[in-house]
């Protein structure tokens, strides 16, 4: 019966030991993982920041684009148009001249 119990023990104390190694595995898994996901929320803020900066940045630019050709139509209404010597232009050559001004 002593013999039993010592391989028991012996048994237990194997089980014991593979147990504890593979929750160790386990746990630095886990670790990683955990790790890993919260590298990729910061990466994931960091695009999302940048994409609301990005769209800021165009609206920004798009809105200068519109003002920019709003004061330039301006611009072409206020000058009268005029033909490379000086002389006023009649309507059709306003538009000739009109896509190289």
């Amino acid at each position: 019966m002593c013999n039993t119990l010592r391989i028991a023990q012996t048994k237990a104390r194997t089980t014991a030991e593979s147990t504890a190694q593979a929750l160790g595995n386990i746990k630095y898994q886990l670790k990683n993982v955990t790790e890993s996901l919260e590298h990729s929320a910061a990466n994931m803020q960091r695009i999302i920041i940048t994409g609301v900066e990005a769209r800021a940045a165009a609206k920004e630019a798009t809105e200068l684009g519109k003002a920019t050709l709003e004061m330039s139509r301006e611009t072409k209404k206020k000058r009268p148009h005029k033909q490379a010597n000086g002389l006023r232009c009649s309507g059709s050559q306003k538009h000739s001249i009109s896509r190289y001004i």
